[in-house]
């Protein structure tokens, strides 16, 4: 999803002398990203100090290459600084930018929001800076590296040391707004931006002046993994719990997977409810079952929530029939798609599967993951995860050869065939399902349950 269209909320000056300054009232969302950009003088023979900024619900940070001095002559001293925060709780604010016990003679500042599209843990790929110091010009470009993605937008924030000029942004660049110091006249910032990849932010200006610009690419939005959480273990139950975090990111997808032994081979095992935070999550793809006439039958299970409460919450996860052993693991994910958040599901299982255990599934959507879950009978420390899937927790169980339980994920995928797969020693029973997770910019998902049948002596059993 390209990023949305950045927005002002406030802008303003402080021309008294002052080690800080506060902005007007602006209103903040949770999960929202907020853009600052300040230009500051002193008349002292020191840089300005690089400022920070807090408000309710914001700490912003300073990226590197997020700020330099434009003019560092004598006693007029004049410096730019890009800043942003992600937004950790909704209502009304003022920011306090702070410079750290040094005066400034005045200050200038802009406050940009971008509603949603943004990646919620690292938005800010990268930033560039530059600056004419010593040399009055008439023009400046700050030149990025190449963008990670093509749905990554560009920003950028200049400043210049003539307040009575008009500065032009760059071409293609749209600009956000332009503040004034009116009454030194010697502080203009101007906020820009494009919605697409360009390495060169650059803006002009009709009289020459010392001045600064910073770039910055935002990152679209995508899925990315927040965190993973294992039970434990667990034998001779009916239902257990455990404690899961998922962070404040936007676009937010829980995901449970449940690996289970029966007590016999004909053990109805059923996982009838899983809460999170006691609201009930929904069962994405249930029950195959790789039963063996001596060892009790097999059962993994894909459960989600979308949305889920942030902080540190409770997994419960109720069953039926006679559990031996069993565990599960809770996956995190953000940038997911909040209306059709599974693309497709698949699975497979078997008795005396030799390695590999393969389950491929056709996924709709471009930039879609893959998370699976697993049970199978196997030595302890023999399995082996296929290419390109990182491990969200495995557990080895207390049955004699072992049992293994675990789960994975991957991505960003290519729509079309997509596969999950593990290695192992000898042949083994097991029982496995896939999941595919579509990103936020997914749409005309065409959500089923894609049977996947491996060798003449695999079974299917699915609901």
């Amino acid at each position: 999803m390209a990023v949305a269209t950045p927005t002002n909320l406030t802008s303003g000056t402080k021309t008294a002398d002052a080690t800080s300054a506060t902005t007007a009232s602006i209103s903040v969302t949770q999960g929202r990203l907020y853009l600052l950009s300040v230009a500051s003088k002193t008349e002292i023979t020191a840089d300005p100090n690089q400022p920070t900024a807090t408000g309710t619900g914001l700490t912003f940070a300073v990226p590197s290459n997020g700020t330099v001095v434009y003019d560092n002559s004598s006693s007029s001293r004049r410096r730019v600084t890009f800043l942003w925060a992600r937004a950790t709780a909704t209502g009304s604010t003022t920011v306090v930018i702070d410079f750290g016990g040094q005066t400034q003679v005045t200050s200038v500042w802009s406050i940009e929001e971008i509603a949603s599209g943004f990646a919620s843990i690292a938005p800010i790929v990268q930033a560039a800076q530059n600056s004419s110091p010593a040399v009055a010009v008439t023009s400046i470009t700050a030149t990025l590296g190449a963008f990670g993605a093509t749905g990554n937008i560009t920003f950028g924030c200049g400043a210049i040391g003539n307040g009575t000029d008009t500065i032009t942004v760059g071409a293609s660049f749209t600009q956000l707004t332009q503040t004034k110091d009116a009454t030194e006249n010697n502080i203009n910032l101007l906020t820009e931006y494009q919605m697409a990849n360009d390495t060169t932010v650059n803006m002009s200006f009709t009289s020459q002046a010392e001045c600064g610009i910073i770039g910055v690419e935002i990152k679209a939005e995508v899925i990315e993994f927040d965190a993973g959480t294992a039970s434990g273990i667990k034998t001779a139950y009916t239902n257990f719990t455990f404690t899961h975090t998922c962070s404040t990111g936007n676009n937010r997808l829980l995901v449970i997977t449940v690996q289970e032994r029966g007590a016999t081979a004909d053990d109805d095992l059923t996982v009838t409810g899983i809460t999170y935070n006691s609201v009930a999550m929904t069962k994405a793809i249930g029950r195959l079952d790789a039963d063996s006439p001596t060892t009790g039958s097999l059962r993994s299970e894909i459960w989600y929530l979308v949305a889920p409460a942030t902080g540190s919450n409770t997994v419960s996860v109720t069953t039926t029939g006679i559990v031996t052993s069993g565990c599960a693991f809770a996956a995190s994910f953000t940038g997911v798609n909040q209306t059709s958040p599974v693309d497709i599901t698949g699975g497979a299982n078997g008795k005396g599967q030799a390695s590999p255990i393969t389950v491929t599934v056709t996924t709709v959507s471009t930039n879609a993951w893959l998370i699976d879950s697993l049970y199978n009978k196997i030595s302890p420390g023999s399995l082996t995860k296929g290419a390109n899937q990182t491990l969200v927790a495995a557990e080895q169980g207390p049955n004699a050869g072992g049992d293994s339980a675990d789960s994975s994920y991957k991505g960003p995928l290519a729509s079309g065939s997509n596969s999950m797969s593990y290695t192992f020693a000898g042949a083994d029973d097991f029982s496995m399902v896939v999941m595919g997770i579509a990103d936020i910019n997914a749409s005309s998902l065409l959500v089923s349950t894609a049977r996947t049948f491996m060798t003449t002596n695999t079974s299917f059993w699915g609901s």
